[in-house]
């Protein structure tokens, strides 16, 4: 049996292998504690199988480095790290991390993707749901925690799955009965994030829901109404969060819910992480060189919270942790991705036609953003939350970064200015070659032709559609629809040619 390569690393083309993959890396990466190491070469075998078929479909622009500005740090701060054994192994592993989700991004499809976090994380949770411990069986607080041992990484799990589920169903078309399992998934997901009691994950579910609402609401409105509402919205909605984080008491809110005021003791460690940044203030302590046996602050930590495993364990707070471990420099690196992220999912809004995929895309980063304050879904290796994040950052550069796909290469073209201009008028300009054109293009010693690619010529001899002209009235004209030239010989535009208004790359491949 042979197994076609665009089955594999064609996005148009592979989504039963994409679907696969990505629910295998959702299973791998969650497990990788329990089963060890070879949940995590299966991972590499997943996404470099793609990549070596066809080695071209992964390319980095040198615009699309500014991605990568924080696994390259966190390399580079092995050269200053307390532990530089330490830092330079954890960095490598997340720069393949990174990478592996970046070969991702040119193989799998957005429609893809969604399908294959639901998967994966369905699997992933229900098998811990069926065989998992619960934590009031060793006097806890009767969370469910599964194989994890951790209820907030089921959480975690859990609420993947219900967010990609849901914004697949509102991104794409299906069948009835479709839906009706995604619903059921979606249902029992629910109750197993129910019994993990995770109200990080529930307030990160929000989030990603009304970013959703937000997205559907914008696809609907004209072009011009998206370009006053969005700035103004996006000023409004920065301005709430400020005073909402400013004046509203986190601990009463917590009380509500029935939790500790100090989130578990995470006000504790914070304080921590401050008094160690202040230390390093520039450049930090080195990629994970602070959660190190014999670090003293980090000793008393594990003491109070009563780990005798000591691992396992972070500050509780994205930024905390960064700005720990790699300094301010790692800290403006790490705000400007998120910025990065969210500036190109915002300037989609303002294309004539919002595409479906910033159905998936603006939810799952608005989700994995709203734990930045309690959680470090993006920053470690071999990491769900990891994966996802750098997936879609790759995505949004490759689709708004102005790039044209042109068969088997990618060619730049300005979008604003006078360059821009006049390319639209060239492009404008630059109709189907007239039949029984001339072919005297070709370099007499050479033999190199100089005329543009384009349509094929057609001469007297050359087999095609009859043309119609003055001369001929015994037959009907032509229709677009079946040559080069229409009624009276007007030229029309062959189907597939994209018209030169149409912004290149983000709503115009099928897969949006």
């Amino acid at each position: 049996m042979q197994i076609a390569i665009s089955a594999i690393s064609d996005q148009n083309r592979n989504s039963a292998y994409a679907i696969a993959a990505v629910a295998g890396t959702v299973y791998c990466y969650s497990y990788a504690l329990v089963y060890g190491p070879i949940m995590i070469l299966t991972v590499y075998g997943l996404w470099f199988l793609p990549l070596a078929l066809r080695p071209g479909i992964f390319k980095v622009a040198p615009g699309d480095l500014l991605i990568y500005s924080v696994p390259l740090l966190a390399l580079a701060s092995a050269f200053w790290s307390d532990h530089p054994d330490i830092s330079l192994r954890f960095s490598i592993q997340l720069i393949t991390t990174v990478a592996l989700a970046a070969i991702a991004a040119h193989v799998v499809a957005p429609s893809n993707l969604s399908r294959g976090l639901l998967l994966g994380c369905f699997i992933t949770a229900f098998q811990s749901f069926m065989e998992g411990s619960v934590h009031g069986e060793e006097g806890g607080d009767g969370a469910l925690k599964g194989l994890f041992g951790s209820k907030n990484q089921l959480g975690l799990v859990a609420a993947i799955g219900i967010t990609a589920a849901i914004c697949h169903l509102s991104a794409y078309r299906t069948t009835l009965p479709v839906k009706v399992l995604y619903w059921v998934a979606v249902a029992i997901m629910a109750w197993i994030l129910f019994l993990a009691q995770s109200v990080t994950s529930l307030i990160s579910i929000a989030a990603a829901l009304m970013a959703l609402g937000a997205v559907s609401y914008l696809r609907r409105l004209p072009q011009a109404a998206r370009a006053v509402f969005v700035p103004w919205a996006m000023v409004g909605i920065a301005t709430l969060l400020i005073i909402a984080a400013i004046s509203i008491p986190t601990a009463e809110i917590y009380e509500l819910l029935g939790k500790d005021p100090t989130m578990s003791g995470r006000t504790d460690i914070w304080e921590v992480g401050y008094e160690t940044s202040a230390a390093n203030p520039v450049l930090g302590v080195g990629y994970q060189a602070f959660w190190v046996p014999g670090n003293v602050a980090a000793e008393r930590l594990w003491e109070q919270f009563l780990i005798p495993d000591k691992t396992g364990f972070h500050f509780h707070n994205a930024f905390i942790q960064v700005l720990v471990e790699l300094g301010l420099f790692g800290f403006l690196a790490f705000a400007f991705t998120i910025v990065l992220i969210l500036f190109r999912e915002g300037v989609a809004l303002f294309l004539g036609k919002v595409p479906r995929r910033l159905l998936i895309y603006m939810p799952l980063t608005v989700f994995f953003v709203s734990r930045t304050t309690s959680e470090i879904d993006f920053y470690g290796q071999f990491g769900i939350g990891t994966f996802i994040v750098y997936f879609i950052a790759v995505q949004t550069a490759r689709t708004l970064g102005g790039r044209v796909r042109t068969g088997a290469r990618s060619v730049r073209r300005p979008r604003f200015g006078l360059r821009a201009r006049a390319a639209r008028l060239a492009a404008a300009e630059a109709g189907p070659v007239h039949a029984g054109a001339s072919s005297h293009g070709a370099s007499g010693s050479g033999g190199s032709s100089l005329r543009p690619k384009g349509p094929k010529l057609l001469g007297p001899r050359a087999k095609g559609p009859k043309l119609v002209g003055p001369a001929d009235r015994s037959s009907k004209p032509l229709g677009p629809k079946h040559g080069l030239l229409g009624p009276r010989g007007k030229r029309t535009r062959p189907r597939g040619l994209r018209p030169a208004s149409v912004p290149p790359g983000f709503g115009g491949d099928r897969t949006s």
